[in-house]
């Protein structure tokens, strides 16, 4: 049976676990309604109870440690800034957090006995992020920590003493630092080298040392500083040793301080695999009974004996599940509903490898439609993740699933430039090599041709924010290789994107990109807005007015580029979007707008 794409749009999710102090509830975001909301239901199971009802995505939810009230976060239109507010158990307002709708304000942690929250805000000059605290039950607010930086709260001390910051150095490097609240300057407790990861922090239970995942200093004990690794911090000495490591990065952690018991997840080449590390047994249980695909998020309840994931595989739809901590047995608690199509026809994706131009192995995942055969008429997507620090996952995109249900291959690469292959891998496309990155989408291409699966005429390539520059830097450098495009809030100008964009991501931006004054002639040369002529091929671009990423002005200049050129685009704008098309009206509208576009672009274009 064959399905329309406001079906698969329709597909649920369920995500971003967070317990009640007592651990029988369990509160999560949701999509049932269209939009991201609050829903709660009992670690029993039961129907669900939603939370909040607002006409913007939920961002962020946290239950105190204390009560059953909860901090929520949700922006307006995309445009990212944050508000927070305090919700009683069944959704009931209880206060206005932060009321400043032109401000970035970003949860970090409640206090322990739940009287307090910690979170940081863009206020007073938003470029940077300072630190506050807002006492619940005498309603107050005060600044605690301000820096010219990136800031953001990971957590608060089991005694209550102190803050653990996260300081942004440069693209994901970081620093962390112990803000005492009875003093005025932090501590760094990280070595400050500036080439390093500290994730995922967690105090230990007497709150003497730090859980973390890292990649310092590995190279120093024998190990490869390529990927990250689960270490012990103890923060009077700053001495770090590893607790585990694999050949692969730890991508997710989650301590329990009443049973020691250390949760993990490795990314083996995309696919997750999770254990637990009891440290009082020194033994590990791998966690079984999970789909095959990405854990989102991990948490321990309050007693340590269960944890909470999120887990989205490519045949399954984002739930949650709860896994016993002893046996590692894990078990589905919500159940979004899949719009009445069968999981059998979801498409599990390949695992390929192609050559590109300097020897190395392109990592993609490859779906076909059933049958497949290498006649050379295969229409196919080449789906480019954005980032570039980012990484294409074998998790549930209804996009993709659509297009193979209708017919279409869809290969999704991992060009250089990628996380989660090592270090290397990930800076082989920084500053002046960016167009190398270019090179293996080039090089996806001709695999693909030279496979026998499609012609250039059949095969188009589509991406979204960096995959959107991606998309319109393959099709202004190669413009014979392809049969159409699809790009969604993508960079056109890299002179005006940096100057354009939220001036708290610049410096960061710059360090990825490029200096907007020292590789000025670089930015330019590379930069699609100037190849326009080049183009080709019919072209759809997607873009929401309120993204304070990628300015809606980058499309907008592409747009008229070509118009004035005579050149054939389809231009799909949204006024109460932001980087990312997040309501499922607007998801439906432009999603089928592309498989229109692509039906008849490349579904139904000549063969040579």
């Amino acid at each position: 049976m064959k399905y329309d794409f406001e079906r698969f749009l329709n597909v649920r999710s369920a995500s971003a676990p967070t317990f009640s102090p007592d651990g029988g509830r369990l509160a999560f975001i949701s999509d049932i309604t269209g939009v991201p909301q609050v829903w709660a239901v009992d670690t029993d199971g039961g129907w669900p109870d939603q939370l909040t009802f607002y006409p913007e995505r939920v961002m962020t939810a946290a239950y105190s440690p204390a009560s059953d009230q909860l901090v929520v976060g949700f922006d307006k239109g995309g445009d990212e800034r944050q508000q927070l507010h305090l919700l009683g158990r069944d959704g009931e307002p209880i206060a206005h957090l932060t009321d400043s709708p032109d401000v970035i304000h970003t949860f970090g942690a409640w206090s322990p006995d739940g009287t307090a929250i910690a979170y940081t805000s863009n206020l007073r000059d938003r470029a940077f992020f300072d630190i506050y605290i807002r006492d619940l039950v005498r309603r107050e607010v005060r600044m605690v920590h301000q820096h010219d930086s990136t800031d953001l709260v990971v957590g608060w001390s089991p005694d209550g003493g102190a803050l653990l910051i996260s300081r942004t150095v440069i693209n994901r490097y970081n620093e962390l630092y112990l803000l005492y609240l009875n003093r005025s300057r932090p501590r760094r407790i990280t070595p400050g080298d500036g080439k390093s990861i500290y994730a995922s922090p967690f105090w230990s239970a007497d709150g003497k040392a730090l859980y973390l995942l890292t990649n310092q200093d590995r190279e120093h004990m024998g190990q490869d500083k390529e990927y990250m690794g689960v270490a012990h911090l103890d923060l009077a000495t700053k001495e770090l040793g590893y607790v585990y490591t694999t050949e692969w990065d730890v991508e997710l952690l989650a301590y329990a301080p009443k049973t020691h018991r250390n949760a993990y997840s490795v990314n083996v080449d995309g696919y997750s695999e999770a254990g637990i590390y009891s440290i009082n047994e020194e033994r590990t249980v791998p966690v079984t009974g999970l789909p095959k695909g990405t854990l989102l998020d991990m948490r321990w309840s309050p007693d340590g004996e269960t944890l909470a994931v999120s887990l989205s595989g490519a045949a399954a739809n984002p739930d949650v599940w709860l896994v016993n901590g002893a046996s590692g047995e894990a078990r589905q608690l919500t159940r979004s509903a899949r719009a009445g199509i069968p999981r059998s026809a979801f498409t599990e994706p390949e695992l390929v490898h192609y050559p590109t131009f300097d020897g190395q192995q392109v990592p993609a995942f490859f779906y076909t439609p059933a049958n497949t055969s290498r006649d050379g008429k295969m229409p196919v997507v080449v789906f480019v993740h954005g980032g570039p620090e980012s990484q294409s996952r074998p998790d549930f995109n209804p996009v993709v699933q659509y297009l193979v249900h209708r017919g279409y291959g869809v290969l999704v690469p991992n060009v250089r430039g990628s996380t989660g292959y090592g270090s290397a891998y990930e800076h082989l496309d920084d500053v002046e090599k960016r167009m190398d990155a270019v090179k293996d989408l080039k090089h996806a291409q001709e695999w693909l041709v030279e496979s026998g699966y499609s012609r250039p005429e059949r095969i188009a390539v589509m991406g979204g924010s960096y995959g959107g520059f991606m998309v319109l830097a393959a099709i202004t450098t190669y413009p014979d290789a392809w049969g159409a495009a699809a790009e969604l809030y993508g960079i056109a100008n890299f002179e005006t994107f940096l100057a354009n964009t939220g001036p708290w991501r610049r410096k960061h931006r710059a360090a990825e990109y490029g200096d907007p004054e020292r590789d000025a002639d670089l930015l330019k040369s590379i930069s699609p807005i100037h190849k326009v002529d080049r183009i080709a091929v019919p072209l759809i671009i997607v873009h929401g007015a309120n993204d304070p990423r990628v300015p809606i002005s980058e499309t907008e200049q592409m747009v008229e580029a070509i118009r004035a050129r005579k050149g054939v685009v389809e231009y799909v704008r949204f006024e109460d979007e932001g980087h990312g098309i997040v309501k499922r009206h607007n998801r439906i509208r432009a999603y089928t707008a592309i498989a229109d576009f692509l039906d008849q672009h490349i579904m139904a274009g000549p063969i040579n």
